[in-house]
This record gives C-alpha cells, structure tokens and sequence, in this order.
C-alpha cells in the first residue's frame, strides 16, 4: 500500500514538472525543473521504486540510459535522460545514484580532502594525489571524488547501445543544457561533476546542478571558487543530519549554492530518506511564487474566464479591460 502511494506521489512530480515547464513564468519553468530533478534521482536508484519511475519518465516521452560500473568496480552509477523537445534547444538530465551497497559506504567514510584542479581528466587525477597541499587550496572530499572520477568507467547497461559523450556533445553545441542531479552521495557527485565540466571547458551557462539532501563536498576555497560560477540549487528536508555531518564531525567542510529548505512530513520520521524530499517537494515547495507573480497568474486565468463567458453569451463588449481588473485585485491583495 504504502509503496503504491510512493508511486503516485512520484508520477505527480513528473506530470507537475513537465507541466510547470510550459509555463511562462520562469519561477514555474525551475519548479517543474527541480521536480522533474527529483524524480529522475529516484529513477537513478536500483530498484523497484527505481524502476518504476524510469517507465513513468519514459512513458512521459523521456529517453533513458543507465550507467553501471564494470562488474567488480566501484563508483558513480547514473542515468541519462533526454527528451525530444519542442525547442531545438538539447537538454539532457544526469541522475547519479546515492549511497546503495557497501562499497559506497566505504566511499562516504573517506573524509579527508583532496587538491581539486585541472583541466582535463589526467590532470585532476595527478593533483588529487599530490600531498601538503595548502589549505587555501581548492580541496574535496577523497570519497566522493574518487566516485565520480569512476564516471568514465561507467558502461551502459544496455550494451547494444553507443554512450554519449557529454562533456564533447556540450562544447560542440553551445546551445544545448545538462541538468546534473542526485540524492545523497548522488547530491555530492552531481556537485563535483558540475565543477569537473567547468574546469574541462564546458560553459557555465549550459550547467545546471540540483542536489537533494547531499553533503557538503569540499573546503571555503573549493565553494569561494565555485560558487559565483556553478549554478547549484541544494534541496534540503528540515533536519536532515546528512547535510552538516562533515561540517560537524570532521571539519574543514563549507555548503555553498542556493539552499531550498523542506518541512519533514509528519507522516515519517527520517529527513533524509528520499520519500521526504519527494513529499516535501510536491506539498511544499513554493520557489519564490510572490504574491505578484501569484497575481499575474490569478488575473490571467480570471480574464480568460471572463471572456469566454462573455462569448459565449453572446455580450457585444468589444473587448476586455483587464489592466483596470489587474489594478483591482492588486489594490486589494
């Protein structure tokens, strides 16, 4: 039963955020995008629930690919998502997986940091090995940038099928976007990945990074020189332990982006379960709706309604005055 209820309060935040995508107003079109970023994360895991939302996502017209680790290898296990869409603008979701086996357990324990730099591959591997490394250097948890390095590793798990090469499909089109998510240690990856693709090249602008419920990742300098650049929206359930435990237990940590707080549901009681977040989102989340902009939506909605009425009984008014109506509600709001 219970499992039932998850699954349709998923397929709501996909029909919402496909929906809230065609709207006009841009504080709608980041709406729909975080939720449509929420349930792709839970997509990204490997299970039922996991499954499940896939074919919800496919049946609402998205392609998917999944991403796994060779057989006997650890790291970054994630999903690809693209749509065929009305503009002739590419968007492609990446969902990475968050904490699911014990190999990813061994993963989040390791909490000292890294020197995080360099332009290709190759280079962020050889500096991520260098030693006394300043602290007033960029530096990132050893952990999560060793699962994310994996990346590349990752192999498609349909292997009839060729994998894309996102970091070369975005520099060629400059045009195109990538929306990088992930719950947990998936928020973290998504995190570290965003900046991997500015330091390899990739346009700021074309990268945006949504985290639900993720730890911080790296030190002051690492979020000093990423925050002005990486565009990073940070989800976050009331009392979720997971987003300061590095701050707090080992130090040295620093959170950075825009932060989303969420009420725990009353109906459960572990803020960083993912089913909070996806409760939290679909019942709470109001991303910066103003009254104004509520107005707008109000009067556009009762013009059209009043007009229609009009019409249809046959009123020979020749047109509407709705700046007067606007100017009403206004007044009164």
């Amino acid at each position: 039963m219970k499992q039932g209820v998850y699954c349709f309060l998923i397929a709501c935040l996909i029909w919402l955020g496909t929906t809230a995508q065609a709207g006009p107003i841009k504080d709608f079109e980041e709406a729909g995008i975080i939720r449509l970023a929420a349930g792709a994360s839970v997509a990204a895991y490997h299970n039922r629930i996991g499954d499940i939302v896939t074919r919800y996502l496919e049946q609402d017209g998205w392609h998917i690919d999944q991403y796994i680790q060779p057989e006997g290898r650890s790291g970054a296990r994630f999903l690809v998502a693209t749509q065929e869409a009305e503009s002739a603008v590419p968007v492609y979701i990446v969902a990475v997986v968050g904490t699911e086996n014990a190999k990813d357990v061994k993963i989040d324990l390791k909490t000292d940091k890294i020197y995080f730099a360099g332009q290709t591959p190759e280079e962020m591997a050889a500096n991520a090995s260098l030693n006394n490394v300043s602290g007033d250097k960029p530096k990132v948890h050893r952990g999560f940038d060793e699962y994310v390095q994996a990346g590349p590793a990752a192999i498609l798990r349909n292997s009839g099928k060729v994998p894309l090469l996102l970091p070369e499909l975005l520099k060629n089109n400059p045009q195109s976007r990538i929306v990088i998510t992930g719950h947990s240690l998936g928020g973290a990856a998504a995190t570290l990945a965003g900046a991997r693709l500015i330091d390899i090249g990739v346009n700021p602008e074309q990268i945006e990074v949504i985290t639900f419920g993720a730890p911080a990742v790296g030190n002051a300098a690492f979020a000093e020189k990423f925050e002005p650049v990486l565009k990073l929206t940070r989800v976050v359930v009331a009392g979720d332990p997971v987003v300061t435990a590095l701050q707090g237990l080992v130090g040295g940590y620093r959170q950075f982006g825009k932060e989303i707080k969420l009420k725990l549901p009353e109906t459960l009681d572990d803020p960083h379960n993912i089913a909070a977040y996806m409760d939290g989102i679909l019942k709470n989340l109001k991303i910066e709706l103003s009254n104004r902009i509520c107005i707008e939506v109000l009067w556009k909605t009762m013009c059209e309604t009043v007009t229609k009425i009009l019409q249809k009984r046959k009123q020979k008014f020749k047109r509407l005055r709705p700046s007067w109506i606007k100017a009403k509600i206004l007044k009164k709001w």
